[in-house]
Order: C-alpha cells, then structure tokens, then sequence
C-alpha cells in the first residue's frame, strides 16, 4: 500500500490552488467536489488491486449499503497507528444527497472520533513539542479533532477523516517547527 493515502495526496494539491483574484477561476471547495468521487474511485480500485495480488490474505470486505463498512486496507500504517482497534472496518462515505450539517455527520463524526486513540495521539503531538523545545497546548489537538470532524473534511469516511487526521497532524507539527525558529527580537 502507498505510504500516502490518495486523500493525504488530494488535499495537499488543494492547498497548493492558488488563492485570490488572479489564482484561476476554480476554488479549492469546487476542486474537492469534483475531485472526491475520482478519490474514492482510485481508493477502491487499490483496495481490489492489492486483495486481487495478496491470495493468501483475507479478501477485503465489499462494501454493504447499509453498514456502510469495508476492510480497513485503505489507510497507512501512520493513520492505522492511530486507531483503537486496528481491524476494524473502515465507514465509507455518507449518501451524496445529504445537506451540510446533516445530523448523519455530526453522528459519523462521534464514530470516528471514538475509534482514534486519542492519548496516543496527544502523547505524539507532545513529543514533538517537546523535541523541538516548544510548549504543547492541549488545544493542539483539539484543533485536529474539530478541523478533521467537519461535515465537507471526512464525509462519513474514515479513510477521509484519517487522512484529515494526518495533515492535520502535519500542520501542527510545521507550527511547532515554526515557532521553534522564533527568537524573541528578531524579524523574520
């Protein structure tokens, strides 16, 4: 499996769109609506790929309308280390008509949440705090759980939501390096 995870991948071009009055006429919001059903696409088609090359592994689970849950193959070591139960079936995305703020998200988005090892992800973002010499605020991670739980960041997806999980995780990490660098008195 790719050491990315497709989603990690999208939303890092999405960041790279330029922004403002002379940065095109696509936003980084149509980019992602156009973008995320070729996303899920490719990600079930590498989950095939890789059940199809592997025999003697189990055959990832097809995905049933209503659970809604498939083999967790489709994350990367980095985001299955972040899991509770590292065997449990990932939740595909939510029903393509639901409206933003559907109470169907705020419900996936608690599933989600309660499966992340959440002290073993604020242990991490302290280490890497402390590594660089710089203060750990729990409202570091904080910030990654409520950025990764928006409605339009995981769509009920767990590969998505981890994924968020991850850049997210990659933000914090930058600011960290970031303000590691910052000497009082000194200009940028």
């Amino acid at each position: 499996m790719l050491s990315k995870g497709i989603d990690t991948t999208i939303r890092e071009l999405i960041a790279q769109l330029p922004k403002g009055l002379n940065g095109g006429n696509m936003s980084a919001g149509d980019f992602e609506k156009l973008i995320a059903p070729l996303a899920a696409e490719i990600s079930s088609a590498i989950v095939s790929a890789a059940a199809a090359d592997a025999p003697s592994a189990p055959a990832a689970d097809s995905s049933s309308p209503a659970t809604g849950h498939s083999s967790a193959t489709a994350l990367n070591p980095f985001q299955l280390s972040l899991l509770r139960d590292k065997q449990a079936p990932i939740l595909e995305l939510l029903s393509g008509d639901l409206k933003a703020g559907d109470s169907q998200y705020n419900q996936r988005e608690g599933m989600l949440r309660e499966r992340l090892d959440l002290t073993e992800l604020e242990r991490r973002l302290q280490q890497e705090a402390k590594a660089l010499d710089v203060t750990y605020d729990r409202s570091d991670l904080e910030g990654i759980l409520r950025n990764a739980g928006y409605d339009a960041t995981h769509l009920g997806s767990s590969e998505r939501y981890m994924a968020a999980i991850e850049k997210y995780v990659g933000e914090a990490r930058n600011n960290y390096r970031q303000r590691s660098s910052n000497t009082p008195g000194q200009l940028a």
